[in-house]
């Protein structure tokens, strides 16, 4: 440690022989794992100089295996001279080294630290997304739309890959018939896992359904097995059942009604109970009328085209004196209904009791 100098004058001196500083390197964490997008922090507080010199503190930070690795971000706190601080931003080793000078030059390297974050499960939240029936329930042939869409994962910047697969549905389902449709957010169908957001599944029978929906974070997920959260969606279906004139203006039951045929007169709809259709009311209903005539008794009824609305104006002025017509609306589902079993010559159509899918006004004009 100490080297013997000799002097001019013949004595000897004695002078100190510089040490280089003793590295120490900790990982300072609470936690046992630790995750992308976590603050670590490295101390090298204990390192010491022998000679007690000041020291100069250098950090180095490698990591991942390619280019693209994102660099690490910095926390933005307060620091000392022996303190790193960083944020891993991607599942890939950090390696962090300190390099130590003192105030004479010499140079120790410390033993590095590895860090390897872990990568957290994405989150899947899944949900129906089209309105049921009252009890909950959805209908056989209507659309069912789900959405994974409130899915998260909780390492920032990760894209997140959705995968959709049947859990239940009933035994005599056919596949031919049954409707399973990935898509994206804008309800385009789609195959791509990182766009099929939203599914679509048109029951073919009443029973039990389910679906489930994987989330992944993994590009090179290829099936089920190696998805990383599961949400599950159990929905239950029922036969699609005819809609119910209720009511109309006037009574359809009042008899045989006299018009006058210098003035307009209207029948209308004014009730009806249908599935997810109720009539009015329904925010998302879509049922239409069906409007026919008979002129002539017995000679038929005659349906007016194009014309779906719940009421029809009768003009007298279009009638003969003491002509008598009969007119019939039908009430129309999204489904089509066999009605063959109702007679044609019946004033009305009522498949269940106290429920008429048509009925029908006579008509005379004074």
């Amino acid at each position: 440690m100490l080297a013997a100098l000799v002097g001019l004058s013949g004595c000897l001196y004695l002078d100190g022989i510089n040490e280089p500083p003793e590295v120490s390197l900790v990982l300072v964490t609470d936690e046992t794992v630790i995750y992308i997008g976590e603050r670590v922090w490295v101390d090298g507080r204990d390192t010491v100089d022998p000679d007690g010199d000041a020291l100069t503190y250098q950090f180095t930070i490698e990591h991942g295996g390619s280019a693209d690795d994102p660099m690490p971000q910095t926390c933005g706190a307060f620091m000392e001279p022996w303190e790193l601080c960083f944020i891993p931003g991607a599942k890939v080793d950090y390696t962090v080294t300190l390099r130590v000078t003192d105030e004479h030059g010499a140079v120790s390297v410390g033993e590095p630290i590895s860090v390897h974050p872990n990568n957290r499960l994405p989150v899947a939240d899944c949900r129906i997304d089209t309105f049921a029936k009252p009890n909950n329930h959805f209908i056989v042939g209507r659309e069912v739309w789900m959405t994974g869409v409130e899915s998260f994962d909780q390492d920032a910047g990760d894209v997140l890959y959705f995968h959709w697969e049947e859990r239940l549905r009933p035994t005599n389902s056919q596949t031919a018939q049954f409707v399973m449709q990935t898509s994206d957010l804008t309800g385009e169908p789609t195959t791509d896992w990182g766009e099929a957001v939203r599914l679509l599944v048109i029951p073919d029978v009443p029973g039990s359904y389910e679906v489930g929906l994987h989330v992944t974070d993994d590009p090179e997920a290829t099936d089920a097995s190696d998805m990383s959260s599961l949400c599950q969606l159990f929905f239950e279906v029922d036969p699609d059942e005819e809609p119910c004139i209720v009511s109309t203006s006037p009574d359809f039951a009042t008899g045989t009604l006299v018009f006058d045929r210098f003035d307009v007169r209207r029948l209308e709809v004014t009730q009806v109970t249908d599935d997810l259709d109720p009539f009015p009311g329904s925010a998302a209903g879509e049922i239409d009328f069906l409007w026919q005539m008979e002129h002539t008794p017995g000679a038929g009824f005659v349906e007016i085209p194009g014309y779906g609305f719940s009421y029809l104006d009768i003009d007298g002025g279009d009638f003969a004196l003491n002509q008598r017509i009969r007119v019939r609306v039908v009430a129309l589902d999204r489904a089509a209904h066999d009605l063959s079993g109702c007679p044609v010559n019946l004033a009305t159509c009522a498949l269940g009791a106290g429920c008429f899918q048509w009925i029908t006004w006579e008509i005379e004009f004074r």
